[in-house]
């Protein structure tokens, strides 16, 4: 995790597999991963809200894209910021822990981040996650094996999705 630098922020938005996505950073530092959506206008109404000066997509959206086109990618190169501390940041640092294709628990992902008992507040904790893929919190889910919560009421689908793509079922 780096100190994110005192310059202006850039965004990038891009295709994928699953619809337009996007990445806002500033000096190569990722502060934001934004989903993929329908329509380049959705992201670009998230991305815009950061920035206003564009960057043409480089590696870490192609490491997206190829996640999106259902391949292994390893995100633990890339140069991230994570804006979030104490509870919220252990929990964030235990998601990105959970490997490709494999899921565990709130109440397992809370115990991993030293935080016994605490699911329901790692489920918030993983709700304010500002980088979905590079911090995989698709991969959790509720004890009863069902998706939980993801983006919304229509995240599910999503989520499902990624899960898919990764080779798990649920």
């Amino acid at each position: 995790m780096q100190k994110m630098p005192e310059n202006k922020f850039e965004h990038q938005v891009f295709k994928t597999e699953l619809g337009w996505a996007g990445i806002v950073e500033s000096a190569g530092i990722i502060c934001r991963v934004i989903l993929p959506a329908d329509s380049k206008e959705d992201v670009l109404s998230i991305t815009e809200r950061y920035s206003s000066s564009y960057k043409v997509p480089g590696y870490a959206a192609e490491k997206i894209i190829l996640y999106f086109q259902g391949r292994q990618v390893d995100f633990s190169d890339l140069k991230i910021k994570l804006n979030a501390e104490g509870f919220s940041k252990d929990i964030l640092k235990a998601a990105a822990r959970i490997k490709y294709g494999s899921i565990c628990t709130y109440a397992d992902l809370a115990d991993k981040a030293g935080q016994k008992g605490k699911a329901r507040p790692a489920g918030r904790a993983l709700a304010n996650n500002p980088l979905p893929v590079i911090i995989p919190c698709h991969r959790v889910i509720k004890k009863d094996g069902s998706l939980g919560g993801f983006m919304g009421s229509s995240g599910n689908l999503l989520k499902l999705r990624m899960l898919r793509l990764e080779g798990v079922s649920v």
